[in-house]
């Protein structure tokens, strides 16, 4: 059954995150540097979650429980790497949304996001254990991508892109989603051993900019690329990372209770919607409301309610 209050929770966070795309995208074009854009999310996110982990004596509490899960096994290695998986993805939706705008960007996320969720359901590395591929849940993964491709038809064929960059972004965005979904279930298996999303969202972070700091500056050397400023006007736009601290958190304390898979749509109900306002209130050149989006938008609203029913295999 779909949980509604942390449902909605989820629907508005993802929501948020358009708006993160957003500046990100602008911060692109200032800095044309999209790992610096990345790593400036990721730390951003992190100062902040750190602050409240210091600050409230709950997640001290569920800090240190990090801690001895971390160094009694509880948590392996690998399950750790969620920021990883964050900063390829905040790289990814920086220039790809550049190019084609927020919504192509976000509706070819998803393609890649629910086919893997559905895997990463099967195989159980999300904190709900295994869950069988039954017939709704393939049923859902269709409907998402029917929903998709409709939303998407409102833009193939227009003049402003090309069928060459439309499938570039396609691919480069459906590895970002399938990096996202195996995000979403590693953050919430910290956050059940946590109990506390936000630390959760805290360790994602705290490892993204750390491992991206070593990326950038790698980066830096071989190609001899410089940090570009933000002009002290656009300061704002660096508080990007703010709205994916609000998700990832989210996201740890929902995927406990509805799965990957549900965690995927509902996270596409809240783009597609977040798509839809975000185009209504501040458009950008080449982006449109149509028809096709608002449906998919009630599509994939269709395919949460249909994963949520009870599964047979």
């Amino acid at each position: 059954m779909v949980t509604w209050i942390p449902s909605a929770a989820l629907v508005v966070a993802a929501g948020g995150t358009i708006i993160q795309a957003r500046l990100n995208a602008q911060l692109v074009e200032v800095t044309n540097n999209p790992l610096e854009v990345s790593l400036i999310n990721l730390t951003v996110a992190a100062l902040i979650a750190s602050v409240a982990v210091v600050v409230a004596p709950s997640l001290r509490a569920s800090w240190w429980v990090l801690m001895r899960a971390i160094r009694s096994g509880e948590l392996r290695p690998w399950q750790l790497i969620g920021g990883a998986l964050g900063g390829y993805y905040i790289a990814i939706q920086g220039s790809a949304s550049l190019a084609v705008g927020v919504a192509v960007f976000t509706i070819a996320v998803v393609a890649g996001q629910t086919g893997t969720a559905l895997l990463v359901d099967r195989l159980g590395i999300g904190p709900m254990g295994r869950k069988d591929i039954s017939a709704a849940r393939i049923a859902a993964s269709v409907l998402a991508l029917l929903a998709i491709a409709t939303a998407a038809s409102g833009r193939i064929g227009r003049d402003d892109v090309s069928p060459i960059a439309l499938i570039i972004v396609l691919v480069l965005a459906a590895s970002a989603g399938a990096a996202s979904a195996f995000q979403q279930a590693l953050n919430g298996k910290v956050g059940a051993v946590t109990r506390h999303g936000i630390t959760a969202a805290w360790l994602n972070f705290v490892f993204g900019a750390v491992l991206m700091t070593g990326v950038v500056a790698l980066a830096d050397l071989a190609t001899g690329t410089t940090w570009a400023p933000i002009p002290t006007d656009l300061w704002w736009m660096s508080i990007a990372g703010a709205f994916g601290l609000v998700y990832i958190a989210t996201v740890a304390w929902v995927v406990r209770t509805v799965g990957v898979l549900v965690t995927s749509l509902l996270t596409l109900v809240g783009l597609l919607a977040g798509s839809v306002v975000m185009d209504l209130v501040a458009p950008t050149a080449g982006s449109a409301v149509t028809w096709q989006l608002l449906a998919g938008v009630a599509l994939t609203w269709m395919a949460v309610l249909l994963a949520s029913r009870p599964s047979r295999r």
